[in-house]
């Protein structure tokens, strides 16, 4: 799914259902802010996750939750992922499941593909998907448009 079709998902699942999106999302970064936030992490984010920040902020989202840059947030990226979990698993954190499992983009390189890569927390290892960034968004976030 392109960002284009999200945008389109978006708007039908917010008319259809609007309490699913009741909880406040987090405040929205700067370009300034990822940027600062690349130099962090020693990455290079994706363009959809940084299209994303720009234009919903992250924090509650749907059915899940989408790691942020806003400082005052409980889902900041810093305070959830850490610079070593990234060079150790190769990958780049940006959804939390709330069980303890994650997913988050392949990082080689020094940039974040835009493949979405699965993190099971107990066996401490990842599995690939065929999920770009705003398909994993429609899949984990908004169950219901696809019956889960």
């Amino acid at each position: 799914m392109n960002k284009k079709e999200f945008e389109e998902l978006m708007l039908r699942v917010k008319t259809k259902n609007p309490r699913i999106f009741g909880l406040d999302s987090d405040c929205k970064p700067t370009v300034e802010d990822i940027e600062m936030m690349e130099k962090y992490y020693n990455i290079v984010f994706s363009k959809s996750y940084k299209d994303f920040l720009l234009q919903y902020g992250g924090g509650y989202f749907a059915f899940t939750i989408v790691y942020s840059l806003d400082k005052q947030s409980c889902f900041y990226i810093k305070n959830n992922v850490s610079v070593e979990f990234v060079k150790d698993n190769k990958i780049f954190p940006i959804i939390d499941f709330e069980t303890g499992d994650l997913a988050g983009f392949k990082v080689y390189n020094g940039r974040c593909e835009d493949t979405i890569v699965l993190y099971n927390h107990e066996e401490k290892r990842t599995s690939d998907t065929k999920l770009n960034f705003y398909d994993a968004l429609g899949k984990y976030g908004l169950k219901l448009v696809y019956g889960g």
